[in-house]
């Protein structure tokens, strides 16, 4: 008997929490006391403690925070986090520690982000297998791994949600599904400003797309859902983007064109990663730049041209076409090509263990495969492995301890290595 969907659905998050709780480490340990620096977090907990005060005595001055007297609208000087303030305020008045609140919403937000990139992908898809891995790859990311002190960059949960429900209300024209992708639009822009406005472009060139491509959704009935949808939208947040502007006006706030050059990413910072990243960080550390370090990982790599791998029949789908297939032709060639790069790195036992580990799957994966990957299967690998579900579940499982071996964020690396977030 299958599990229940919503006992799926529960088990998926517990999942990501568990890997948050790991990639994260020593955070969960320390959430009432603990922040990873002096700057950010101590400046969103601020706005944290503020929003909640303000929301339950004065709200039509939420603005007027107090800071910077005597000029107005100083809430606009940085991220409103008005959504974050409101899911964290029954921990703030039960506990009055809004560093608690802040490292409870930072701490979730990997497993949100991982778990609403799952549904997404599993709608689109349905391969609840590809919607594990993509969420892991889209919450684990450099980027945000490597701005963990920053909670305004992690909130950007919202953005898979809302196409999540954007897909099915083109699919299926209701109003609920319309009316939901509203409030995840309207949630992330009063989380983070700068991913409301990705948002809206992203939105903007999705329909574009989609009245390119596919004639069936140029109906008059689907567009007046859609302007409707995001007039309702508009008109919940302009109330608290009005602030920004007259700040902006009042005090001159402006973006040096040297900072956007300095905070801009080049083609370079693909190849950069995180000071924390074991094997990547010191050898890319030349490359490094401000917010920065968006180097994918190998893994993400392997993935992404095993999806561009050339299907070789004409109409039908066969053995070696099958997706499983293909994703295990990938892992073999990932394992292979992270043996020999972390050579180059010269970290002890590390190039040992990967290459062994490499070699462990390139006989397990064996089956099958091209002539080129394949290599004899021990009688004993027959015994251990019962058909191709659980050659699968090993593929897997290497996938998952791969994308966070790439990270570099393991607990037990940190803790051997010595190379954790220092929580102050």
């Amino acid at each position: 008997m299958s599990p229940s969907p919503r006992l799926v659905l529960l088990l998926v998050f517990l999942f990501y929490l568990a890997l948050t709780a790991v990639a994260t480490y020593p955070l969960i340990i320390e959430l009432p006391t603990a922040v990873i620096d002096f700057g950010d977090p101590l400046l969103n907990s601020w706005i944290l403690a503020w929003n909640a005060h303000a929301l339950l005595t004065d709200p039509l001055r939420l603005f007027d925070a107090n800071i910077f007297y005597p000029h107005r609208w100083t809430l606009a000087y940085s991220e409103l986090l008005i959504v974050p303030s409101l899911l964290g305020l029954p921990i703030t008045l039960m506990s009055g520690n809004s560093i608690l609140t802040h490292n409870l919403l930072l701490f979730t937000s990997y497993a949100l982000s991982a778990f609403a990139v799952y549904l997404l992908v599993v709608s689109l898809t349905g391969d609840r297998r590809a919607g594990l891995v993509s969420g892991v790859i889209f919450a684990f990311a450099s980027f945000r791994i490597g701005r963990l002190g920053q909670l305004q960059i992690q909130l950007g949960y919202w953005i898979p949600f809302a196409f999540y429900f954007l897909h099915r209300f083109v699919h299926g024209y209701r109003w609920r599904d319309l009316l939901l992708f509203a409030l995840m639009a309207v949630a992330q822009t009063l989380s983070n400003g700068h991913y409301g406005y990705y948002l809206a472009l992203a939105v903007a060139l999705f329909f574009g797309l989609t009245a390119l491509l596919d004639p069936a959704s140029r109906r008059l009935v689907l567009w007046r859902r859609v302007v409707l949808g995001g007039l309702l939208a508009l008109a919940v947040v302009l109330p608290f983007l009005l602030p920004y502007w007259w700040a902006r006006a009042e005090v001159g706030l402006i973006r040096d064109p040297g900072e956007l050059r300095l905070f801009s990413a080049r083609l370079e910072s693909y190849l950069s990663a995180p000071r924390t990243n074991f094997f990547f960080g010191d050898l890319t550390a030349h490359l490094r730049r401000p917010e920065g370090e968006l180097f994918t990982g190998f893994v993400v790599l392997g993935l992404a041209l095993v999806g561009l791998w050339p299907s070789r029949s004409s109409g039908r789908r066969g053995a070696r076409d099958d997706p499983r297939r293909r994703l295990q032709v990938a892992l073999e060639c990932l394992a292979l090509i992270s043996a020999l790069a972390i050579l180059t790195v010269l970290r002890p036992l590390a190039p040992a263990v990967l290459l062994l580990a490499s070699l462990g799957l390139r006989a397990l994966l064996a089956r099958g495969q091209p002539w080129f990957f394949q290599a004899p299967t021990l009688p004993v690998e027959r015994r251990l492995l019962r058909g191709p579900d659980a050659l699968w579940s090993l593929a897997l499982l290497w996938t998952y301890l791969s994308l966070l071996w790439d990270l570099g964020r393991t607990a037990a690396l940190c803790n051997a290595l010595q190379v954790s977030p220092r929580f102050q």
